[in-house]
């Protein structure tokens, strides 16, 4: 077992706070399959990796880069989280910005079809009976519950300026599935765009020009762990939608009755009704009633 896995085992409580679809053991087990699959990581610092894997877990995806829904990327001794394609469109779907999204590449021999303006179209069959040439163009498309389908295309040209502006090595194994990441990265920037999908973004774009994401986006142990190491999951998650809770202020009013006077007898009630209604006294007292 590697040092990097077993100081993420010591912070598996603060990962599963953090955590919204994977569990914690399977977040540390998707970091242990990228650190195998990527020697470079092992030269991370191990808090650049635990950083890494905190912003996977907060989106809810695998950082191990089997499945294309994240990875974790080395510059130097600093690892990155980068999302994949297929970690944006999960996103997108999730956050209610589309039903549903499809990428694909295109190829010289293929035949594709593609129009804007009023009636925009787009058209790919591609060729099943020979050689289908170089990649002609990465396009991807959104669909909705009401509305008509938006995509976007990506040239060839486009594609290649892209790949040149990049640090990632991953243009030099992966061209094809970099072009389509890039057609799906233009197209989520152009629809309705959640917190979530915003962030999402702009870790994917940090990742692909080599820079830090924003200072919005650091992720830092959670405060009540630092404090107290042996805290449960489930009193960190307390703790912190507390700290994000805006504080009520408590008011309270003192309330003072002046007590009302009871009147002893039956003669005291009529005269204080009498009074009140400006009534002259009775002359003769209870005694002197002749019945």
């Amino acid at each position: 077992m590697s040092e990097i896995v077993k100081y993420l085992q010591g912070k598996q409580t603060a990962i599963a706070a953090m955590a919204k679809r994977l569990s914690a053991r399977q977040m540390i087990q998707a970091t242990s399959i990228a650190i195998h699959q990527n020697g470079a990581l092992a030269k991370c610092s191990k808090e650049s990796i635990y950083e890494a894997v905190l912003q996977a877990a907060r989106m809810g995806l695998d950082c191990s880069g089997l499945h294309g829904h994240g990875y974790l990327v080395p510059y130097g001794r600093k690892c990155t989280f980068v999302p994949g394609w297929r970690g944006l469109i999960s996103i997108a779907i999730r956050s209610g910005s589309a039903k549903t999204i499809k990428a694909n590449v295109a190829y010289k021999n293929d035949v594709f079809d593609w129009d804007e303006g009023l009636t925009p179209n787009l058209t790919h069959k591609p060729r099943i009976d020979g050689p289908r040439g170089e990649i002609l163009c990465a396009y991807a498309i959104a669909y909705f519950e009401d509305a008509d389908p938006q995509f976007e295309v990506l040239t060839r040209e486009e594609i290649d300026k892209i790949a040149k502006d990049s640090r990632s090595d991953a243009w030099r194994d992966h061209f094809a599935a970099m072009a389509r990441k890039s057609a799906v990265r233009r197209l989520c920037s152009m629809l309705p765009r959640s917190l979530e999908l915003e962030d999402a973004l702009d870790l994917e774009i940090a990742g692909e020009v080599g820079r830090p994401p924003s200072e919005a986006l650091r992720i830092e142990e959670p405060e009540a762990l630092a404090s107290n190491p042996v805290n449960t999951v489930d009193d960190v998650k307390k703790k912190i939608r507390k700290k994000r809770a805006p504080k009520k202020t408590k008011k309270t009013y003192e309330i003072t009755e002046e007590p009302a006077e009871t009147p002893d007898t039956l003669q005291d009630v009529i005269s204080a009704n009498n009074a009140a209604l400006m009534i002259p006294p009775d002359p003769f007292t209870e005694d002197d009633v002749p019945f």
